[in-house]
């Protein structure tokens, strides 16, 4: 039996410890906000945000959300919702782009790929891999097997 993985590790500038605190809170309630697709949270990744507290000897001194898969998956939908919700309230004119990889533990016929997605304040612009190749490859010969 093969695992699939969904893996990406992405971070989102903040503007400054203001909205550092604001973007803890917001993905605070969202870890005890019951996703009823997915049986998890709406916040099923790992995240840290950086600069809502005096940093550490060494720490980073930049204020942003880092935000990564949980080892095996985590779900970039809940990643672009709450990053618009902070684009309309902070940043209106401003953007941010995620990417990840599909991966597979065996390798097997197309179980790899991965896509990005371009998050603004109105809209989300998604593209992965399949559908790339479907819509850059119409009326051509696949000789891809299987």
């Amino acid at each position: 039996m093969a695992n699939n993985y969904r893996q990406f590790s992405f971070a989102l500038k903040l503007a400054n410890k203001k909205e550092a605190v604001w973007f803890q809170k917001l993905l605070e309630k969202a870890s005890k906000r019951e996703d009823p697709e997915s049986g998890g949270t709406m916040a099923d990744f790992d995240w840290t945000v950086y600069g809502h507290v005096k940093p550490a000897e060494g720490a980073p001194q930049e204020t942003y959300v880092w935000f990564r898969d949980n080892g095996e998956s985590g779900n970039i939908d809940h990643i672009a919702d709450l990053v618009q919700i902070y684009l309309k309230k902070f940043c209106p004119k401003g953007y941010f782009t995620m990417s990840w990889a599909d991966i597979c533990s065996k390798h097997r016929i197309d179980e790899f790929g991965g896509g990005f997605c371009v998050v603004t304040a109105k809209k989300q612009h998604w593209l992965n891999e399949h559908e790339f190749t479907t819509k850059n490859t119409k009326g051509l010969t696949s000789r891809n097997g299987t």
